[in-house]
């Protein structure tokens, strides 16, 4: 037995008979979802397939365009250029910057230049003979034009290209939550917690998804586990290539001229969605929240995509912007900057294991532990990647 001396303090009470003014209500830090990966559930289903290794084709029009290498002099019959197969005799090509148009002398078959695979074999177009009449420059841009006819000559020699086929794979994630029956019968202030580790769990998984959404690289390996095949899926970093603008070199950094020169890049095709999603950074949202109030609207796409985001009108077209906190300085991010086509882009999972909660799965045996497992598969793919862009080095 304890005595207590002289008057009883606060201190001398038995600490098991002093109530603890606990608030039934837990504050929790995560609630939110994450934009990228919500957005792009929302916009369309799930893709289901039946094979970890997704493969679909791209098909593009043959190349209409050829930079020139090296410097040819004036009067020279041999233009040096990147990608001379691209050219077929009798073509006219354009130089933009010299205003000239040749004529290509080549052979054919055309195979890569019969005199040197280097560049395209041409005349002066219009007199039918010479070399050019003004020296190239490196980085002139030589235009195909159209094949131009000799009146009875042979028809020229066909030619064509394939469509390209990519390859992307579908990657297993396990999250496991794992609790006794004696915690789990034991009388809590607020939610249980084996309510809340369920919901904890599932925001930290959706986080680390929306992470992998972004950088991901994917692979397929079978050394890690000694034999059993493991994946990773590609994320929007490594599927955008065409489009990749470093904002440390863009003179003015990003400003509504930059930002609609971001966006011209990705309308130049027919193919191109009339209305862009972007998905900021912490950085980039600074410089749009200081962009002029007429440049941004409100807009209507939560109705669409069950999401808030705001219209940013460039000259180029309009973006459906919003800002994902993932994208931050904390996670090394911050200088993030996606311009995504919404009608080129799925998200996808393996038949049958889409994203769920299974509750207590242990064995029969294991009888004081209940076991719960966040499982499923996912992966990202994104269609013609001309159709994107994304920006980075934003300071």
């Amino acid at each position: 037995m304890a005595v207590v001396a002289g008057k009883t303090l606060t201190t001398s009470i038995l600490a098991a008979k002093v109530p603890v003014n606990m608030d039934n209500h837990i504050h929790e830090l995560e609630t939110s979802k994450y934009l990228f990966e919500y957005l792009l559930r929302q916009i369309k289903p799930s893709m289901v397939e039946d094979n970890m290794s997704v493969v679909f084709m791209e098909d593009r029009p043959y190349p209409l365009v050829m930079t020139c290498t090296a410097v040819s002099a004036a009067a020279a019959t041999l233009v040096t250029c990147d990608n001379p197969n691209y050219a077929h005799h009798d073509e006219l090509i354009y130089n933009t910057r010299t205003k000239e148009i040749y004529l290509i002398n080549e052979t054919t078959p055309f195979t890569g230049g019969t005199v040197d695979s280097t560049g395209i074999t041409v005349l002066d177009a219009l007199d039918g003979t010479g070399g050019i009449r003004t020296a190239t420059a490196v980085g002139d841009i030589l235009i195909r034009l159209p094949e131009a006819h000799a009146e009875g000559e042979a028809i020229p020699e066909a030619f064509s290209n394939q469509p390209t086929s990519v390859t992307t794979y579908i990657m297993q994630s396990d999250r496991v939550n794992q609790n006794t029956d004696i915690q789990k019968g034991t009388k809590e202030y607020g939610t249980a917690q084996i309510m809340l580790n369920r919901k904890k769990a599932w925001i930290e998984y959706k986080r680390a998804k929306d992470l992998i959404f972004y950088v991901g690289e994917h692979f397929r390996e079978v050394v890690s586990a000694s034999g059993p095949r493991r994946h990773g899926m590609r994320g929007l970093e490594n599927w955008i290539t065409a489009n990749k603008i470093d904002f440390t070199t863009v003179g003015g950094g990003l400003t509504i001229a930059s930002l609609g020169e971001l966006m011209r890049k990705t309308m130049d095709y027919t193919a191109s969605s009339s209305t862009k999603i972007g998905i900021l950074g912490q950085n980039a949202w600074a410089h749009v929240s200081a962009l002029p109030a007429s440049a941004i609207r409100t807009t209507v796409s939560e109705t669409s995509w069950g999401k808030r985001l705001n219209t940013l009108v460039t000259a180029h077209g309009n973006q459906s912007i919003g800002y994902d906190p993932q994208l931050k300085a904390t996670n090394g991010l911050q200088d993030r900057f996606y311009l995504l086509d919404p009608g080129h882009m799925s998200h996808m999972h393996f038949n049958g294991e889409p994203e769920r909660l299974l509750v207590d799965v242990g064995t029969r045996a294991d009888i004081h532990n209940d076991t719960d497992v966040i499982t499923g598969t996912f992966g990202l793919c994104v269609y013609l990647p001309e159709l994107h862009a994304m920006g980075f080095g934003i300071v």
